[in-house]
């Protein structure tokens, strides 16, 4: 019989029964995080950035412990159920974007990209995924915020001024 903090790991690491859902709980995950982006969105220039690195330490390390009680749950590694590490990487994607262009804007293409990413896993995530236990589990998704992050800051500093 799995112990209290196993349970609570368990549903922490499903967010709550999000990673149940029979299609795309991940795309859900991320979209649930996308969700909690717009009131952040509205803190100061100093508050945003922290608040946001806030949630990518938190949901990183909660996501860390959770793995392994998820993995032992559904006797495999990375379950598809186990979907915290996108929230932290979602969360990872948006952080230090300029306010300069509008927040629909930036939810949408940081959705998308973050979940092609996510899902592609093209070099170096791919690699990312195989390290040992939680740490490969969790690095995958920070990476593909990363990319989705630089993506958009490329668009926004150096592409969009050209076309404007």
């Amino acid at each position: 019989m799995p112990s209290r903090s196993d349970a609570f790991w368990q549903k922490a690491g499903i967010l709550f029964g999000v990673g149940d859902l029979p299609i795309m709980p991940g795309t859900y995950a991320t979209f649930i995080a996308a969700v909690i982006l717009i009131p952040i969105s509205f803190a100061g220039d100093i508050a945003r950035p922290a608040i946001l690195g806030l949630l990518v330490v938190l949901c990183s390390v909660a996501g860390y412990w959770a793995v392994p009680v998820a993995e032992r749950h559904y006797d495999r590694k990375d379950p598809q159920p186990y979907v915290l590490d996108e929230m932290a990487g979602y969360f990872l994607s948006v952080i230090f974007l300029p306010d300069t262009v509008p927040l629909w804007t930036i939810l949408i293409a940081s959705f998308f990209l973050f979940r092609i990413f996510d899902v592609a896993k093209p070099f170096p995530i791919n690699g990312l995924q195989c390290l040992p236990g939680a740490l490969g589990v969790v690095a995958d998704d920070l990476m593909a915020g990363i990319y989705t992050n630089l993506c958009i800051q490329l668009f926004v500093h150096v592409i969009l001024p050209r076309i404007t």
